[in-house]
């Protein structure tokens, strides 16, 4: 170990000794920063996820740069001789050279240290990615390093060590990546798949911790030390054809012994998620659904057996995450996975399930052909069935599942109305991404406003205009009897050519509102915390910031801490939304919770409604504060008929007119109702927005499961948005990031540099 040490203090002083590693560190921090910050503010994310994305590459420039002088500078002065004739072990001389390389990496990627810093004093920010991502960084750098020192023992100069290198370490980037493994047969796209860097870089990036991954990493590195030690060795023997035989062989065997540990490894293996909201372990809410599990539940899972390469790693995960669900389940989950086309019969059987087979894109002899794989799940209890027809990803896999569970195994079905006949929003029109997640776990239909069914467990008004008497009396009474309603509510009406006007849409439904404590403005709330927008005017396309659109974050406290439905949402945005107003003085007895606000820089547009995106938006600063934009009222409500006279009962025509029940003057018990000031934002046309249909989607699942599924919902939710910064914050960040922190490691380089020349000239003087 002491040789070690002096072998590593003396390579590590020739890196900071000359002002080349300077240059080195100086170009890539800068080059680095600037490929992130190309993008960062356009992208509006804080995640350092681009940064980790191109740092492999960026890897296969610098680090052969790094280690081509390694061996290739110590032939060149001839001096390898002498250190290869020293009282030295060749293990020493390696691991010494390697050990200071990888020092000299470990210090020029710490440097990159402002961009976390940054992302941290911007926001809030998800730090498990950012762990994982430097872990890989310094596990993949490590084996560039060991692949870069081998091939500089090899080389007799520094050029031929360094094209050879990046040649080499980009080949074993590369071939676990889609680009390769697509044009290769599918029985060797798991081999290459586990053979490619690239891909332990990904998952350790992704903030998982896997020690497949880091044995495979480790067993890189010291493969390519190992060849190095025994190239140095063989230096002394290279006439004996024996010993290069022996050496041969020695070398198949390292490989079979370090192939044994890497396959024990994939069968006993642990996993630490890192990121905030575990978005890659078994949530609590799964657990909890599966161990309270009291019989046999199967997931057949249908795979077909020859994948496209750039699928075959959903099928693993599926495996893994399946692996889990069994872990919890105290052995009531039964997993199978079966390639249905080695059977007929059922695949005719699966057509009538709803999995059907998927026509997939693949590339065979330079040309792109479809093949028709299957890729679904079955979740099978008692007699009762709930299918995943294809798994395209994994990412919202683990709620897909637990829902199916909780369907099949819950004795009683929950439904969810749509009030219907007043010019609402459509569940099959308007709301159809909603309509498609919601049927996964409820009956869904519209419900006419002349009766609502007792059966209705959550009925959602969205958009009515012109609400009749009748409608509200029975909504009235549904809330009186316990039901829950998710009321959305749009005050204007904008039009569908693109208009900059928008009229007053009168719903006829405030004096209802109003009774449950809650009131519904005429105005519309605009925000500095907005999206960007693209539109045309005349020949030119335009991308500016709405107000009208605004983003609701995390960080300026736009979402409810404390509840479920919303406290790990990140962001959603709300088109044309109007601001509520808690009547707490007037309705003392019941509970307000603002589960979504407007940023304390929103501000009101009253009277006309102007929407045109090249107005100037100039509010006072007087006038800037936050908005309630959605409410949970709690309490025992009281009927808005409770001293009027009820409307008379619908008649069919012919008939006699029926008899009312009493009036339900007051609920019995405490009930609950949310009031959202805005039905646009689930519009199909903007449910693609993170957090838009998920919080619509947990309002649901808290008025009828409660707390089993929104935790697994809502994790999924991977966005963190920037807050706002004028363009000269954002200059600043650019400047401190790019060029103050290289600026400082030439200024340390500068004074390094001449004390110790000036040291030097000091000893020779006195010589």
């Amino acid at each position: 170990m002491r040789n070690i040490w002096v072998i590593f203090r003396k390579e590590l002083r020739i890196f900071f000794d000359s002002p080349i590693a300077y240059i080195f560190i100086i170009t890539f921090l800068a080059f680095s920063n600037w490929l992130f910050f190309r993008s960062f503010f356009f992208v509006g994310q804080i995640s350092m996820r681009d940064f980790f994305f191109s740092l492999p590459w960026t890897f296969l420039v610098f680090i052969p740069t790094v280690t081509m002088r390694l061996w290739a500078e110590e032939k060149k002065i001839g001096t390898i001789e002498v250190l290869l004739t020293l009282p030295v072990k060749n293990y020493e001389v390696v691991g010494g050279k390697f050990f200071a390389s990888f020092i000299f990496m470990l210090i020029t990627l710490g440097l990159s240290f402002s961009l976390p810093l940054t992302l941290y004093l911007l926001g809030e920010v998800d730090f498990g990615p950012i762990i994982g991502g430097y872990l890989g960084a310094c596990f993949l750098g490590a084996a560039y390093l060991a692949i870069g020192l081998f091939v500089s023992n090899l080389a007799e100069n520094q050029i031929v060590a360094f094209i050879i290198a990046a040649v080499l370490s980009f080949t074993l980037f590369i071939i676990g990546e889609n680009i390769v493994l697509a044009t290769i047969p599918s029985s060797l796209v798991p081999l290459l798949s586990f053979l490619g860097l690239g891909t332990h870089f990904t998952s350790l990036q992704r903030g998982v911790i896997d020690t497949r991954d880091l044995v495979y990493y480790l067993s890189v590195i010291g493969f390519f030390l190992f060849l190095n030690i025994q190239s140095i060795e063989a230096r002394k023997w290279s006439q004996r054809i024996s010993s290069s035989t022996n050496l041969i062989f020695l070398v198949l065997i390292v490989l079979g012994f370090l192939g044994i540990i890497n396959y024990l490894a994939s069968r006993h293996f642990a996993r630490v998620d890192l990121t905030q909201n575990k978005l890659y372990t078994l949530s609590e809410a799964s657990k909890k659904v599966v161990n309270r599990l009291d019989d046999i539940v199967n997931i057949n899972c249908y795979f077909s057996k020859n994948l496209p390469s750039y699928v075959i790693s959903t099928k693993q995960q599926v495996s893994d995450i399946l692996d889990e669900y069994r872990a919890y389940a105290r052995g009531n989950i039964q997993v199978k996975f079966i390639d249905p086309t080695e059977d007929p019969a059922l695949e005719q059987k699966l057509r009538f399930m709803g999995i059907p087979q998927v026509q997939l894109n693949v590339m065979e002899k330079d040309q792109a052909t479809a093949t028709n794989v299957y890729m679904g799940i079955a979740v099978t209890y008692e007699d009762k069935q709930e299918v995943i027809p294809f798994v395209k990803n994994v990412n919202n896999l683990e709620y897909e599942i637990t829902s199916s569970i909780l369907k099949v195994t819950r004795k009683e079905k929950k439904t969810v109305g749509f009030l219907a006949g007043h010019e609402e929003y459509s569940i099959y029109s308007d709301y159809q991404t909603v309509y498609q997640a919601l049927r996964r776990q409820y009956e869904v239909k519209q419900v006419p406003a002349q009766t609502i069914p007792a059966d209705i467990n959550v009925l959602v008004v969205a958009g009515p205009h012109q609400l009749t008497e009748q409608a509200k009396y029975e909504i009235d009474q549904y809330i009186m009897r316990g039901g829950k309603v998710i009321f959305l509510i749009d005050i204007v009406t904008v039009p569908q050519e693109g208009g900059i006007r928008a009229t007053y849409r009168e719903t006829n439904l405030n004096d209802l509102l109003e009774n449950y404590g809650v009131r519904v403005t005429k105005n519309l709330v605009l925000d500095r915390f907005n999206m960007l927008i693209t539109f045309q005017t005349g020949y030119t396309i335009l991308r500016t910031p709405y107000p009208f659109y605004i983003k609701v974050i995390k960080e300026e406290k736009g979402f409810d801490p404390d509840n479920p439905i919303v406290n790990q949402l990140n962001s959603m945005v709300f088109p044309w939304v109007s601001a509520l107003e808690p009547l707490k003085e007037t309705h003392q007895d019941l509970q307000f919770t603002v589960l979504v606000q407007s940023s304390r820089y929103s501000w009101l547009q009253k009277g006309i409604y102007d929407l045109n995106p090249l107005q100037e938006f100039m509010p006072q600063p007087e006038d800037t504060r936050s908005y309630p934009l959605a409410i949970l009222v709690s309490g025992k409500f009281k009927s808005f008929f409770a001293d009027k006279e009820a409307p008379p009962p619908p008649t069919p025509e012919g008939k006699e007119q029926a008899q009312r029940p009493p009036i339900i003057k007051q609920c019995e018990k405490d009930n609950q109702i949310i009031v959202v000031a805005n039905a646009r934002f689930i519009h199909d046309n903007y449910a693609d927005l993170p957090g838009n249909v998920e919080f619509f989607l947990n309002a649901v699942d808290w008025f009828t499961w409660g707390k089993d599924l929104i935790g697994i919902r809502s994790r999924i939710i991977m966005d963190w948005p920037l807050p706002f910064l004028t363009e000269r914050q954002k200059s600043t960040i650019k400047f401190i990031n790019i060029g103050g922190v290289p600026i400082l490691v030439a200024l340390f380089g500068v004074i390094r540099v001449y004390f110790r020349r000036k040291r030097t000239i000091t000893l020779e003087n006195l010589k």
